[in-house]
């Protein structure tokens, strides 16, 4: 997409660049070095403001209540998680034989309370023996009960919807508790892009307007939102703005420091005349060719600003004409 944007780019110096004075007519360009023209009417654009951003995610650390060593990891930065999915466990063997033990003496309690209140009911026993019976099947229950914390300290799960931003540890280890394995963002959470503009561009920036965010390599993406939130900070005459969009993304991008491409569509309309990909192409072939931009009827340079380029082509503003453009090709 860079390398795309860089020919647009290079074809439009050559656009510009000529040095013709203003003025002159198509007939003083050398007729005989037209090699082809293009007329162009404007058209009503929406104006955009674009920058190159990264998204902040709102970072929630996930790690284990408690200290071991760790065995299992089932989740890596980039996955899309859903709300109680296991990432990670503490080695448990030890614990798990606790468990087992404890499970069986809390059913035999259980039984021998049952079994009591029978003999209660029968008049074999007495309450005092009954209390007993039933006071050892809570206590076992309660030492249950805390071997299962203890294993749910030793794992860690996914507390909502949403992504594993990073991942801390590549292969056991001994861990402490507290120790922070992963990074996490909910699904939930707006976006938060942050990036630089130029100061008159910042100022333009407002809540409601549309956004759109597109990853920079392959494979390319794209998401719109709106936007709810502006901050933006004044940094040796540009802003640093942090743009929020009302809908979560779930999916890479969410993963911080990832650069984007993001584009916010003004409310204001202008006219531009739109030139398309096809005739920005740069041409390493003819490295002579090149273009002037005329009035049709005047055969006069134009001086021209380009106003934004892109997928579309490149639009541009002159404020000499209000009518068609034609560009020139020649060949030197």
């Amino acid at each position: 997409m860079m390398t795309r944007k860089n020919n647009y780019i290079a074809a439009l110096i050559s656009l510009l660049a000529i040095p013709i004075s203003v003025g002159s007519t198509w007939a003083q360009t050398g007729n005989d070095s037209v090699m082809g023209s293009h007329t162009f009417e404007p058209e009503q654009i929406r104006s955009e403001i674009r920058f190159v951003g990264s998204t902040q995610p709102n970072i929630q650390p996930l790690a284990f209540r408690s200290t071991g060593r760790l065995l299992t990891l089932l989740a890596d930065a980039g996955d899309v998680v859903t709300k109680g999915q296991v990432l990670a466990k503490l080695d448990t063997a030890e614990l798990d034989d606790e468990v087992a033990i404890a499970r069986e003496a809390h059913d035999q309690a259980k039984r021998e309370f049952k079994r009591g209140e029978v003999l209660y009911s029968q008049k074999v026993i007495g309450l005092q023996a009954l209390e007993e019976l039933q006071f050892r099947a809570s206590q076992a229950r309660l030492r249950l009960d805390a071997l299962f914390t203890r294993l749910e300290l030793a794992t860690i799960t996914a507390p909502e919807d949403g992504l594993v931003t990073a991942r801390f540890f590549d292969y056991p280890i001994f861990v402490k508790r507290e120790t922070t394995v992963f990074h996490f963002t909910e699904a939930a959470e707006p976006t938060r892009i942050v990036g630089t503009v130029f100061q008159a561009d910042a100022v333009k920036l407002k809540v409601g307007q549309e956004a759109t965010i597109q990853s920079l390599g392959p494979p390319s993406e794209k998401w719109t939102g709106k936007v709810i939130h502006i901050q933006s900070t004044k940094q040796s005459g540009f802003f640093n703005v942090e743009v929020t969009l009302q809908d979560p993304v779930t999916s890479d991008i969410a993963r911080p420091g990832q650069l984007y491409d993001v584009i916010i569509t003004l409310d204001e309309e202008r006219r531009a005349y739109r030139i398309p990909p096809e005739l920005l192409k740069f041409d390493k072939q003819r490295e002579n060719n090149s273009y002037v931009i005329v009035t049709p009827e005047l055969g006069r340079r134009l001086d021209v600003n380009v106003v934004y380029i892109n997928e579309l082509g490149a639009y541009i503003t002159t404020a000499e004409t209000e009518g068609p453009i034609e560009i020139l090709l020649r060949d030197y």
